[in-house]
């Protein structure tokens, strides 16, 4: 109940030398719920901060975040696999919303939005990223990317430079700019020598 919160044990110690126990990461939760200014608006974190008197206010974010993120992998199934889970449903799912919403040009409302709605903050060019790289129609239609794209798109950049908005829009045109991105940065990873040493 939330008007028992205050009733638990307090906070001892500082954030930075004793863990949170499980009944303060119970305690953190109830208590943003009461500091948002509505149902799905900002947090007022110095309000939480000070029922919180021996962690800090970016302690208390951190954690109460690092939760969100831990409870929206489990809603998606794969608990045991988290890394792998690197966004939520329920994250895409308000994405797709908000930019139904705002346009593909209001990035900034779309960040705080989704962090109202969600409880995940994330900036909003992760948000961007998403939409470009996986989510918009072109790369909803973008065909799978083969063996030979990859090394069509490494002469390329041996003869034109990494830029992907060039070479997405010049030689790759059913791609879109993050897709190239993401495929030159695959370029560049180092390969494992094989050899004995």
């Amino acid at each position: 109940m939330l008007h028992d919160i205050d009733t638990l044990p307090p906070t001892q110690g500082t954030a930075s030398r004793h863990r949170w126990t499980s009944d303060e990461k119970r305690r953190l939760l109830a208590i943003v719920k009461q500091c948002r200014q509505s149902s799905t608006g900002p947090v007022v974190w110095p309000d939480v901060q000070e029922r919180f008197k021996h962690r800090s206010l970016i302690a208390c974010r951190e954690v109460y975040y690092k939760i969100k993120r831990q409870q929206a992998t489990r809603i998606d199934g794969d608990d045991r696999k988290p890394q792998r889970q690197k966004y939520a449903t329920v994250e895409i799912q308000k994405l797709n919303e908000l930019v139904r919403k705002y346009g593909e040009h209001s990035w900034t409302k779309v960040a705080q939005e989704m962090e109202a709605a969600t409880g995940i903050s994330r900036h909003k060019g992760v948000y961007l990223s998403i939409w470009n790289s996986t989510l918009c129609p072109k790369a909803q239609s973008a065909p799978p990317w083969t063996a030979e794209r990859t090394e069509r798109l490494q002469e390329l950049v041996g003869q034109h430079g990494p830029d992907p908005v060039f070479l997405a829009y010049k030689f790759f045109p059913e791609y879109t700019p993050y897709i190239i991105k993401a495929q030159i940065a695959r370029l560049r990873q180092p390969t494992v020598d094989k050899q004995d040493h």
